[in-house]
């Protein structure tokens, strides 16, 4: 049961960590941002788009990261509360 807490209480913590990081980094990233131009264009033309942008992939990789980890806490811990019931 104190397992089970201190899970949730590090899942609302690292939460509030993620709004934060997200709010700090907002203004920059939106500011940074341009407007797509309508002509294709590749990568040798305009190569300064891959790091121009940089600091939003990265927040989108931190997201998806954390995502799939409390995706597969949470499963984890379901297994374990089926096999409890199971015992019991």
């Amino acid at each position: 049961m104190i397992r089970m807490e201190a899970t949730r209480a590090l899942a609302a913590i690292l939460s509030v960590l993620l709004a934060l990081a997200l709010l700090a980094y907002s203004p920059k990233i939106t500011e940074s941002l341009k407007a797509p131009s309508l002509k294709l264009t590749s990568i040798d033309e305009n190569p300064q788009f891959l790091w121009a942008n940089r600091g939003l992939d990265l927040l989108i990789q931190a997201f998806v990261i954390l995502a799939a980890a409390m995706a597969i806490s949470a499963q984890l811990r379901k297994e374990e509360r089926v096999r409890e019931v199971e015992e019991k």
